[in-house]
């Protein structure tokens, strides 16, 4: 048989190569595995040799496929998650009415002792999903597969590996959760929004599309100044009850906010105003986090379409509150760090052996916690399509 003619041929030029002696030209395995593979890969005919010396002479690599925490800003360990799932919330002495000064008032009468007594609360959060991931491996994929005990520890290492990334993606499908669930409240009560668009047509009468809006400078110092306002909002000195929805009153300080900012929105920033995303996040917001988002959700409209803005920046879902949310144009969301914790809880890790059927069964297997403190100050910035709101006439 040509086919044994030829395996023998390689063979001897790999000893040769292994000896030292005469230089051989490289040999291409390609042919010789795929026309040994097309004579065992059949229902009624299997060659148990010539599987066998195809497993030896071909050499075998591990693809893995690495993950990172999406935003370790808001992931916590067990232990503090541990002290935070019961949150005192000890709110400070508020004044009921600023009267301090008058300012505007026809019969102003000064009282600067009308304050709140100070409130002690207890939050209990419960967010909790149990998650875990097998995997079978027969010793019949270890006879044949490895030349060598170090082969197949670097395999079982390379699982343990993809291990580790699973529970990796099960932390960042908890944090995508955690993040959608609280932002996704706040649009319904439309609270603490800052439509960036209907600002920009307010104060200059133009009509822009969402995404003539991406591609104008202008709009995107606008966007600018109007980022760092609500950045230094947050931030005042006496705390303001405006920015979350249980009417607390929070201060917020950079160092205590994360920023999430959407990819589409990122690279028109940095592109019309020349390295403006370091402007933005390293020298004007200067948050204890800075995030950038490539989707909320989804990155198409449809199955494995490329990514739209549209997609990109919608939030559709039905949250942990019941409530129905539907909202395009999203771009961008400062959140007090304290709003959002995830973790994951009582972690584990095992192997099971079977003699008996030449079975190991690998197990991993965790609680994912995540916290959303509505009581929290955030800020959601958004675009939205003006095209069609008012009737004056565009400006060029």
């Amino acid at each position: 048989m040509a086919l044994y003619t030829d395996v023998a041929t390689i063979l001897n030029s790999l000893n040769a190569m292994a000896r030292g002696e005469d230089a051989v030209a490289s040999v291409d395995l390609t042919g010789a595995i795929a026309a040994v593979k097309s004579n065992i890969d059949s229902d009624d005919y299997k060659d148990a040799f010539m599987n066998s010396l195809c497993t030896v002479i071909s050499k075998y690599t591990n693809r893995i496929t690495s993950f990172r925490v999406k935003y370790p800003a808001i992931n916590v360990t067990e232990e503090i998650f541990g002290g935070m799932a019961v949150k005192n919330d000890i709110a400070p002495f508020e004044a009921v009415e600023n009267t301090a000064t008058g300012t505007g008032s026809n019969s102003y009468a000064p009282d600067y002792t009308a304050f709140h007594k100070p409130t002690v609360e207890q939050k209990f959060f419960i967010g909790f999903d149990k998650w875990a991931e097998k995997m079978k491996l027969p010793d019949d994929l270890f006879e044949t597969a490895f030349h060598n005990s170090g082969e197949m520890a670097a395999f079982l290492s390379a699982v343990m590996e993809a291990f580790s990334d699973a529970q990796i993606q099960h932390q960042n499908k908890a944090q995508d959760m955690a993040l959608i669930n609280f932002l996704s409240e706040l649009i319904y009560q439309n609270k603490t929004i800052v439509d960036l668009g209907a600002l920009y047509e307010a104060e200059f009468g133009q009509h822009l599309s969402a995404s003539a809006f991406l591609h104008s400078q202008a709009c995107h110092q606008y966007s600018c100044m109007m980022i760092e306002r609500y950045r230094n909002y947050l931030a005042a000195a006496d705390g303001s009850a405006l920015f979350n929805l249980e009417n607390k009153v929070r201060r917020s300080d950079p160092d205590d906010c994360v920023a999430f900012f959407l990819t589409d929105f990122v690279s028109a920033y940095k592109t019309y105003l020349l390295n403006g995303v370091s402007i933005l996040n390293n020298d004007l917001l200067q948050l204890g986090g800075f995030y950038e988002v490539a989707n909320w959700q989804g990155s198409s409209a449809t199955d494995l379409a490329l990514p739209t803005f549209a997609a990109n920046s919608s939030i559709v879902v039905k949250n942990s509150e019941g409530n129905s949310v539907n909202k395009t144009g999203i771009v961008g969301a400062i959140v007090d760090k304290r709003a959002l914790a995830t973790s994951q809880l009582q972690y584990k890790s095992a192997v099971d052996r079977f003699n008996g059927d030449g079975v190991s069964f690998f197990t991993q297997r965790a609680r994912a916690a995540y916290i959303n403190d509505w009581s929290e100050n955030a800020i959601i910035f958004v675009v939205s399509d003006q095209s069609g709101s008012s009737s004056k006439t565009v400006k060029k």
